[in-house]
């Protein structure tokens, strides 16, 4: 996550761009771009709902994942990821509704919520769901590929 130019940047090249929720997209857009957010600092779901309108992803971390935020992020066409540190918080992401699992080993940095690296947890994301998944950083471990 960073700023909107940078964003831009990942998804003329293909990759899925994220910005941070304080960033203002200036137009909608269908393509890969989206907007991350941390669920303890989560604003009312009704201005979330605004705020992702005419994007094409919206992702969610730090939190337990909800049906009610998917299918509200659902009604205005937008893709659910939820960004999860362990195979249990995977299946219940995908319980929840989510499109998009977003796998965060240790080695991630920042907010990191699960308590295993990457080349251990996603074997176990991988066998526990059958949605789309990225590992997070957008890289994957050796001998991974998506």
């Amino acid at each position: 996550m960073g700023t909107l130019e940078l964003a831009q940047a990942v998804e003329l090249a293909g990759g899925l761009g994220m910005v941070p929720r304080s960033v203002q997209v200036p137009e909608a857009n269908r393509g890969a771009l989206g907007k991350g957010f941390l669920i303890p600092y989560l604003p009312p779901l009704d201005d979330v709902v605004e705020d992702v309108r005419g994007l094409r992803v919206t992702e969610f971390f730090w939190g337990e994942p909800s049906p009610e935020i998917v299918t509200a992020i659902h009604s205005m066409g937008s893709l659910v990821s939820w960004q999860v540190g362990s195979a249990e918080e995977a299946r219940a992401a995908e319980g929840a509704g989510c499109d998009l699992l977003t796998a965060q080993g240790v080695e991630a940095g920042g907010h990191v919520r699960g308590t295993q690296p990457l080349d251990e947890l996603l074997p176990q994301v991988l066998r526990s769901r059958s949605r789309w998944w990225r590992p997070a950083g957008s890289a994957a471990p050796r001998g991974w590929h998506s």
